[in-house]
């Protein structure tokens, strides 16, 4: 049994997937709405108004940084 009370069995599953073997359309819509579910009550997602500049890891560089705010604008007027 993959689904145990409507819950998934993720070490039935595991091998089920190892074995090449298949999920039904409802059983993998459920899997996608519960993650969803779960995603969208994690502190970790922000709402914000644009504009907005994202910035990935700059390592370190002083010098990128100050291009990256000349670029994306004065940090006081964007999120």
């Amino acid at each position: 049994m993959l689904f145990r009370d409507g819950i998934p069995n993720w070490k039935l599953l595991r091998e089920h997937f190892k074995h090449q073997g298949n999920i039904t359309k409802q059983d993998a819509i459920k899997i996608i709405k519960d993650a969803n579910a779960i995603l969208v009550e994690e502190p970790n997602i922000c709402k914000l108004k644009d504009p907005v500049v994202i910035v990935g890891d700059l390592h370190g560089q002083y010098y990128d940084l100050l291009k990256v705010i000349n670029l994306g604008g004065d940090p006081a007027q964007n999120n």
